[in-house]
């Protein structure tokens, strides 16, 4: 009879003690990972109500299928795309196989076997190594190249070394498996089926079979404690996007066309009912929870910064910092009951807070203030200097998490952060996960001018001089001049054509605007 392809699951473990040990610990990671998506959770749903982002299922779940599955937004960068899709499509492998692992064992349905087994298996040991390619390219991009859109530090370092541990212990494990069945007479026939692991076993050669299966053990156990590590820190590291970015991307439309701000709503309406209301962001308080969401989703990749041309042109704006610095406030009030009161049971709940302020927050470069001269929260350490090249970007963080009336513009970061935005909408279509950061700018600045009366110096002159005269340039009588010599008819009052060219304030004032419309005007 033929003998059917397929190895024996949990070798060399498959004892009581070891699996009883193993599901233990693996459902305890399970309740602390869980606590911190219910934990982020609870902060999104402090968000007010956006239902711009919600209906339209058929093409969100449409838009979840190019985007998150398909990867149409990642892949546009290629370097960081090519990396990523290794990564993406290594890690999909592995969990497949693992899937297929668990069914087999122990639902006790014989399918890990045969042709099946074979195929499974060697994609799996190839596309793993896929994993450990795109984690070399982006270590060179963040070690080596030392790009300006990334920055570096410990949540970053964790973020790498944890996937290259994870799947660099994979091979190990599966090289002393085969090591063994090579020198105790009993070798795995289909071994050529895991490359990666038949190769990295030769350097096993002068081990003894007892001392592999000792070696196994240990690693088995090494590895297993690494697993259910990542899945309990999931929520409190960069690895949140898996979920995160995901969720984000299918909300991502907002029913607008693209483009389009959010109407502040009938002002004239909201004065004459004499009661009080809010327009645009002033404090945290003020966030959608797809804005919020929006702030869970960032996974600092830099592609918005790269685009942004105020920070390239050395102004105070990094799109990515904006949010960032946002998200960290929200997460830093969350963490200290300051912006909502968790559910959890009051154990849980202060795991929760130490695990978010200590994986997440301060291994991202927060430090609690403890000079005199800053009111209670955090900011950044070494002054910041390693959030960007550009030295206005390092120190436009203020003071962050202080408390949930803080304004965001002016209190957590500086004013000039949203005044240096041209919105051009270069960082909302660079994005790889859907997050609209102009919204939140211009949010922000609503709040500044209708809330709080605060216009920068520059606008108050062209808002005065809309006032008096109707444009920010000249006397209206000179409004027509960019037409003489030419044979142009100006509308009337109750006069209709089929085209009509509206010049606008600056072609009709600017001498060399003023060139473009007479060309124009001339081709016309």
């Amino acid at each position: 009879m033929e003998e059917v392809a397929t190895r024996e699951i949990l070798w060399n473990v498959n004892t009581l003690p070891n699996i009883i040990t193993m599901y233990a610990i693996m459902v305890l990671s399970m309740i602390v990972g869980f606590c911190g998506l219910f934990s982020h959770a609870q902060l999104i749903a402090q968000g007010k109500e956006d239902p711009k982002h919600l209906g339209s299922i058929f093409i969100r779940f449409g838009d979840a299928i190019k985007d998150v599955l398909f990867q149409k937004r990642t892949i546009r960068e290629k370097t960081a795309g090519f990396a990523h899709s290794f990564i993406y499509i290594g890690f999909i492998a592995l969990l497949f196989t693992t899937t297929m692992v668990f069914i087999d064992n122990d639902l006790g349905i014989r399918i890990y076997q045969g042709d099946f087994y074979l195929a499974v298996t060697l994609l799996s040991d190839t596309l793993g190594f896929g994993v450990l390619i795109g984690l070399a390219i982006f270590a060179h991009r963040r070690y080596v190249k030392k790009s300006d859109l990334i920055h570096n530090q410990s949540a970053d370092k964790l973020l790498l070394s944890l996937l290259a541990l994870l799947i660099a212990q994979g091979f190990i494990l599966e090289a002393l498996r085969i090591h063994h069945g090579e020198v105790s007479g009993t070798p795995d026939k289909w071994a050529l089926y895991s490359p990666v692991g038949y190769l990295l076993s030769k350097i096993f050669w002068s081990f003894s079979a007892n001392v592999a299966k000792n070696m196994h053990f240990i690693m088995w156990w090494f590895h297993s404690l690494t697993v259910f590590f990542f899945i309990a820190v999931l929520p409190y590291t960069k690895f949140l996007h898996i979920i995160a970015s995901s969720a984000n991307l299918y909300f991502r439309r907002s029913g607008r066309v693209a483009g389009a701000l959010k109407s502040p709503g009938d002002i004239e309406k909201m004065v004459e009912s004499g009661q009080e209301f809010a327009i645009g962001l002033g404090t945290i308080k003020d966030y959608t929870w797809k804005q919020l969401l929006d702030l869970d989703s960032c996974t600092s990749c830099g592609r918005c910064q790269e685009v942004c041309p105020a920070y390239v042109t050395n102004k105070p704006l990094s799109p990515k910092w904006m949010i960032l610095d946002t998200r960290n406030h929200a997460l830093s009030l969350h963490a200290d009951g300051k912006f909502g009161d968790s559910k959890l049971p009051s154990p849980l709940k202060s795991m929760d807070n130490f695990l978010l302020k200590n994986m997440l927050l301060f291994k991202s470069g927060l430090v609690k203030n403890s000079s005199e001269s800053l009111k209670e929260g955090y900011h950044y350490q070494n002054d910041g200097k390693f959030r960007a090249k550009n030295e206005l970007v390092q120190k436009s963080a203020l003071n962050l998490g202080s408390n949930a009336d803080q304004r965001i513009s002016g209190e957590v970061m500086s004013q000039d952060v949203f005044w240096s935005c041209t919105t051009c909408m270069a960082c909302v279509e660079a994005c790889p996960v859907g997050i609209n950061h102009v919204e939140q700018i211009v949010e922000n600045r609503r709040n500044m001018v209708l809330m709080q009366g605060e216009v920068p110096t520059e606008a108050q002159k062209a808002l005065k001089a809309l006032e008096n005269r109707g444009n920010p340039y000249g006397p209206p009588q000179d409004r027509i001049n960019w037409i003489e010599g030419l044979d142009v008819p100006i509308l009337k009052a109750g006069e209709a054509v089929d085209y009509l060219y509206w010049v606008g304030c600056v072609s009709a004032f600017d001498k060399r605007k003023q060139k473009i419309a007479r060309s124009l005007v001339t081709i016309m």
